[in-house]
């Protein structure tokens, strides 16, 4: 996932409760205006989340959420540019 934009808006991953989280959501080769966000990007400091990184609020419902640097298999990438001028 790509987005190119001079103003992101945090996004929000919550869930409801304990019997219904979000759960297992990996997010493949994501770029943010050009810098790739990922678990082990370099630059990160280590009392970050790459949530932070990424401007995502992460809820108390959400596990197993990850940021791989593998590039999504060919037409698995959405393209979000922003859409007010």
């Amino acid at each position: 996932m790509r987005y190119s934009g001079s103003a992101p808006e945090p996004s929000l991953i919550i869930g409801y409760g304990d019997d219904r989280k979000v759960s297992g959501v990996r997010f493949q080769d994501l770029r943010i205006n050009g810098l790739r966000i990922t678990d082990d990007m370099e630059g990160k400091p280590a009392w970050y989340k790459t949530s932070d990184m990424a401007r995502f609020f992460i809820g108390e419902f959400v596990e197993n959420l990850s940021f791989s640097s593998a590039p999504p298999l060919r037409g698995q990438c959405a393209d979000m540019r922003e859409s007010v001028h």
